[in-house]
């Protein structure tokens, strides 16, 4: 008798099937999400970053197509308007002509 009641104290005190198959399922559900949100946010990072490097290589070819055609290159530079883009033209000495 003793056997059994040490078997009822034993099976009480585990968590119902119903409780084990919820923290399963929410567990899983939370790694899923974590998983899922890191995924999307390095995509979102390279796509990005894509984006960026197109847009730099566009404003290049633009500046650079300008400069090509432009008798003076710091007359040029000056009247761009490029006010929040760094610019420097270097060159091909290695002499900074345009900061």
């Amino acid at each position: 008798m003793a056997d059994a009641g040490a078997r009822e104290q034993a099976v009480s005190s585990q968590p119902s099937l119903s409780k084990r198959v919820f923290w399963t399922m929410f567990c899983i559900s939370i790694a899923l999400i974590v998983m899922l949100s890191v995924c999307g946010a390095v995509l979102m990072q390279h796509r990005l970053a894509d984006l960026t490097r197109v847009g730099l290589a566009e404003e290049a070819e633009v500046v650079a197509s300008a400069l090509n055609s432009a008798p003076s290159y710091t007359s040029l530079l000056r009247h761009m308007g490029i006010d929040d883009t760094r610019l420097t033209l270097i060159s091909p000495s290695g002499e900074v002509i345009y900061d």
